[in-house]
This record gives C-alpha cells, structure tokens and sequence, in this order.
C-alpha cells in the first residue's frame, strides 16, 4: 500500500512540472488555460494590462498581456468569472527556482479561452486590474 501512495505521488508531481501553464478541462467558464511566459521588459507607457479578444463560434480567445516584477516562469490557479458585462481573469505568477528576483518590470502573456460570446463583455480586468480590451488576433 505504502508503494502505490510513492508512485502516485511521483506521477502525480511528474504531470504537474510537465507543462504547468496548461490547465482547463473543458467545463465551465474557463475552457482553456495557457501560459505563454516572459516577453522581455514592459516598454508600453501605460501600466494598465491588455487584452486582444477574438471570436470563434461559441468560444472566445483573450490574449492577455501585463506587467509584473522579473524572473516568474510559472502561470497556475488560472480563474473566469463574469460579472455582468465585467470578464475578471486572474491566475497566480511564480517561480520555479530559488534565486533571486530581477528588479525590473517584465511583460507577461497569457492566453484565456472562454465560454461566453464576446458581445457579452464590455470590460475585462486581469488579476484586478482594469485592462485595455481590443478586438483582434495579435499584439504590436
């Protein structure tokens, strides 16, 4: 009995590292998770995060792109809720290693499919923060 619990433990901690930014499965709001990892430096003036939508059939796309703090590898926890006309997408940054953190500001990105029509929403906010929502397919 004691075997089984190590190896599912191992297994279970294998599938979790294998790719920790892909998460949904399909029920609810949230349909697909991914995270798309560090884009560099956040050189846009605007601190404020932005989303690109995209529409196809019943599922809608955000692209989303913020800023945070350096040296995050990992996206988890991946949350939809909507509120009114109000998409709120929150997931949690961290990192693997145990290093330092950079002090500088970096560009995170991360791609969201939804179960909602997009006429549905008229605002977005991700990890709280009111983002700029655009309709469109990729960012500058």
């Amino acid at each position: 009995m004691r075997r089984t619990g190590v190896v599912l433990t191992v297994v279970m901690g294998l599938t979790a590292c294998s790719n920790p930014g892909d998460v949904g499965d399909g029920e609810g709001l949230l349909k697909e998770f991914k995270y798309l990892g560090c884009e560099g430096d956040w050189e846009d003036e605007s601190y404020a995060p932005e989303v690109l939508r995209n529409q196809e059939g019943d599922v809608t796309t955000y692209l989303v792109r913020h800023n945070y703090g350096c040296g995050y590898d990992r996206g988890l926890e991946p949350k939809a809720r909507l509120s009114g006309e109000t998409l709120k997408l929150d997931y949690r940054l961290e990192t693997s290693g145990d290093g330092d953190m950079a002090a500088c500001i970096c560009e995170y990105r991360a791609r969201f499919k939804i179960a909602a029509p997009a006429a549905q929403v008229r605002t977005v906010k991700v990890n709280g923060d009111e983002a700029r929502l655009s309709d469109g397919e990729a960012f500058r």
